[in-house]
């Protein structure tokens, strides 16, 4: 196993424990470039451990949100709530293919 699937193999685990908080809605799209250079291999390792705690802090953002929504009952609360967390799935899904 490769170094670069050995930390890709951790990632779900590092998601769930990344707890900074982010501005969620630029970040997703601001992950893209080093999404796209880790599904081709090119990502430099200190990107590469960048990349995954800002995966981790958006995946923490998708929870309060979802934690917000289920207390206030907002539908725009949970639409918001929603599109950060197909936009994170999204990212995931490339990086696990």
């Amino acid at each position: 196993m490769t170094r670069s699937t050995e930390v890709w193999s951790l990632l779900p685990l590092l998601v769930l424990l990344t707890s900074s908080p982010v501005a969620a809605a630029s970040s997703v799209a601001e992950l893209t470039p080093d999404v796209d250079a880790a599904v081709h291999g090119s990502l430099p390792e200190e990107r590469e451990q960048r990349l995954l705690g800002r995966l981790g802090e958006v995946s923490v953002a998708v929870a309060e949100r979802y934690d917000e929504w289920v207390r206030s009952g907002s539908p725009d609360v949970r639409k918001s709530t929603n599109v950060l967390a197909r936009s994170l799935l999204v990212q995931l899904e490339r990086l696990h293919d």
